[in-house]
């Protein structure tokens, strides 16, 4: 098929973090694109991807990143790149849930080296 349409709800998810869900609206070993929410004060880990490169593009909300110890705070509307190799995370320091798109290259399957601190 050279299209399909996507409807969020009816895809697959799973839980991650403190009861963070992420849908998978495309997912294939070569790219992925999940539709994401984080509960208010949720945070993930630190860690990195050997080979994905991310971009992140939040809908609602707004995300707090450490990116490689840098802080950055970013709003509705604007989005963010990450390299592979990049140690990163990202938190919602806020009272509001915050929804973002999280598009991966290729799909970050066993490619996560989480960072213990």
């Amino acid at each position: 098929m050279k299209f399909e349409k996507i409807i969020p709800d009816s895809t697959p998810s799973y839980l991650w973090g403190n009861n963070c869900e992420a849908r998978l609206l495309v997912s294939d070993q070569n790219l992925s694109v999940k539709l994401e929410t984080m509960p208010p004060h949720t945070a993930e880990q630190p860690h990195y991807h050997e080979k994905a490169r991310q971009f992140f593009f939040i809908e609602n909300g707004t995300a707090d990143f450490e990116i490689d110890g840098i802080n950055l705070q970013v709003n509705k509307g604007e989005g963010i790149w990450i390299e592979a190799g990049t140690v990163h995370f990202i938190e919602n320091k806020n009272q509001d849930m915050l929804q973002l798109l999280v598009i991966s290259q290729p799909d970050t399957t066993n490619d996560r080296i989480n960072i213990n601190l």
